[in-house]
């Protein structure tokens, strides 16, 4: 049986694009997203779960992506005030 490797991402910074919402970047460390996850939000002593709305390469939309690729992901339920660069972005 092959097991699922664990979506990792370490936010590298933070936007608020009013047209969009909230966007985070960084270079995905282990495994692959697709539009639609589930996902976690921890670091500085807390813990958020968000959803991806929305994934970008080179603001390009993409339906997916994987372990080495930079992205922007566009997640739900989050604002900027809760999320800092550093944060680890995961799957559960």
């Amino acid at each position: 049986m092959k097991t699922k490797e664990t979506f990792s991402l370490q936010i590298d910074a933070v936007f608020d694009i009013h047209s969009q919402g909230i966007i985070v970047t960084g270079r995905i460390e282990t495994g692959k997203i697709k539009t639609g996850d589930l996902l976690k939000i921890s670091g500085n002593n807390i813990e958020l779960n968000t959803k991806c709305l929305k994934l970008q390469k080179y603001l390009r939309p993409i339906t997916e992506a994987a372990a080495g690729e930079y992205i922007g992901i566009t997640l739900s339920d989050v604002s900027k005030s809760q999320i800092s660069r550093g944060m680890q972005l995961s799957s559960d």
